[in-house]
């Protein structure tokens, strides 16, 4: 039986205490699972998770109505940045405690499984170029602010209303396990047969009680009729089926068919995502109320790159969003954007949006009410909401594509600055991925939505770092490899050493760099002790 099937079945059978304390899990797993059932670093993975909180989180954003598969990314990014994993690996170990905890499916499961079988070895092969993750454990960041005033960002945004947490009906057995299973008292199936006897004896008495007095009551009186009897009169006029009464009139506002326009204001973020600050205007008369409970927001630069793309919950607190020429300055939605919805950095999605340079579109869907809800005690404003994404906005197939296209954008937009600061000089290097090809230090194969978001994570811990590809410069052997490097330069390679181990790195996911543009690789790198 698969990992999370089998760690399932425990928690079925001895509750959810398996999985509150990190040292129990272990002991639990070690005696539970064989050595040719699982791996160590499966059993160190979900540990981890317990142990710093990954499970917790998932299940607080479950409560607040966050989709699954977001609920999953968002936890296990947090996971591979607090232990210095692959992000991958972190959302599978989520995924397989909410599993076991029933809140989280199968297939959600196996969609972070990276290799056919949870308990298949590996491929032993050497790398043709480095392979590393984010790091163990960057600095906690503030919000950043990218222009004046409070910041408009929330970490990680607020909650959403939701759903009660689902029971999990099944019983549970004593904790901890005991090794010797349990047997049936004979004498006890005894007792057991005589009280369904005799509640068989009294219930057959109580129908057959029923069905007595229900026929002596169900004797037609008989009794005479005197004087004259006045039948009513019959018109030859079929019969008028009533009709419903109109609702009256309350002064309320439907929900409206046109989605409100909308415009990108300011961008903040954290270490986890970025909020854009967006401006609503009614496109109805009057104004309109946003119910929708899945309003997909997508914004799009100029040559049409997707660069956010998500899905909000407005049907447990409707906005509110006037009529723009009587309320200029319409509704502001701060939207939440976790990592794996957006596909270019904070720092440039602000200079996109101060040069008005994107577009933002809604689509409900269908999913708005059309309930008619109260209108707003003052219409001469708009609503302010801060709101976190509930699902991606983008499938799996437009997120890749979108991820394929952001990795070269990229690398133009930093070049400038890699050419301007870094040549001749010694950078650490974090991460080199390359598509479609194993990772032997994670374990698992990149494709292009895993690179980027490699990268972007590593940059909203240290937001001077910059991508380049390795193809561009003699400093790399091969040439198909996406890189990312810290933003300090040094002159000597012990310069960018120091920073490594001074930033928490080891030496599997920082070393010492030398960028040149021609001549030979060797003697460009210089590794941790």
């Amino acid at each position: 039986m698969s990992t999370h099937g089998e760690l399932r079945l425990l928690v079925e059978r001895y509750g959810d205490r398996v999985l509150r304390h990190a040292d129990d899990l272990r002991a639990t797993l070690d005696d539970f699972f064989g050595e040719s059932e699982t791996i160590s670093g499966e059993i160190n993975l979900l540990v981890d998770a317990v142990r710093l909180g990954a499970n917790d989180h998932l299940l607080s954003m479950l409560d607040n109505g966050v989709a699954a598969r977001m609920a999953i990314d968002t936890a296990g990014a947090r996971l591979a940045e607090s232990r210095g994993g692959n992000h991958r690996s972190s959302c599978w170990a989520v995924a397989v405690i909410g599993h076991a905890l029933g809140r989280i499916s199968e297939a959600d499961v196996l969609a972070y499984q990276s290799q056919p079988g949870l308990t298949a070895q590996p491929p032993q092969h050497q790398a043709p170029a480095q392979t590393t993750s984010p790091p163990p454990a960057p600095p906690a960041q503030e919000p950043t602010i990218y222009r004046g005033g409070p910041a408009a960002g929330v970490a990680p945004g607020p909650a959403l209303h939701g759903q009660e947490r689902a029971p999990r009906g099944y019983q549970q057995d004593a904790w901890p396990p005991s090794s010797t299973p349990r047997t049936a008292s004979r004498n006890g199936l005894w007792v057991a047969l005589a009280v369904v006897v005799i509640a068989a004896l009294v219930v057959g008495g109580v129908v057959l009680l029923n069905r007595t007095d229900s026929s002596v009551a169900g004797e037609p009186e008989s009794f005479e009729m005197s004087g004259d009897v006045e039948e009513p009169e019959r018109s030859d006029e079929p019969e008028q089926s009533e009709q419903p009464e109109e609702p009256e009139d309350t002064g309320g506002v439907r929900a409206c068919g046109s989605e409100p326009e909308m415009q990108a204001r300011d961008v903040t973020n954290d270490s986890f995502g970025v909020t854009v600050a967006l401006e609503l205007h009614a496109t109805c008369t009057g104004g309109q109320y946003l119910d929708a409970r899945t309003f997909d927001v997508e914004i799009t630069g100029g040559s049409g790159d997707l660069f956010a793309s998500a899905a909000f919950d407005f049907s447990g607190d409707p906005l509110w969003v006037p009529d723009p020429v009587e309320v200029p300055a319409g509704s502001t939605v701060q939207a939440y954007f976790p990592v794996g919805t957006f596909w270019i950095p904070p720092a440039d999605l602000f200079e996109e949006v101060s040069r008005g340079r994107v577009s933002v579109a809604g689509d409900a869907g269908g999913s708005s009410s059309g309930a008619v809800l109260p209108a707003p005690d003052d219409t001469s404003s708009g609503d302010m909401s801060e709101v976190q994404a509930s699902g991606s906005g983008a499938d799996p197939a437009v997120s890749e594509q979108a991820s394929e296209d952001a990795l070269p954008r990229q690398v133009r937009l930093d070049e400038p600055k890699v050419s301007a600061r870094f040549v001749d000089r010694w950078v650490p290097q974090l991460s080199s991925k390359s598509y479609d090809r194993y990772d032997d230090v994670e374990g698992i194969t990149y494709h292009y939505d895993d690179i980027y978001r490699d990268h972007l994570q590593l940059r909203l811990a240290y937001p001077d770092a910059r991508l380049l590809w390795s193809g561009d410069w003699a400093s790399y052997e091969s040439a198909d490899f996406w890189v990312t490097v810290a933003g300090e330069t040094f002159p000597t390679g012990d310069g960018a050493l120091d920073w490594c181990v001074r930033n928490g790195f080891d030496g599997d996911h920082c070393y010492a760099k030398r960028i040149i543009r021609s001549g030979s690789s060797e003697g460009t790198s210089l590794l941790q002790d």
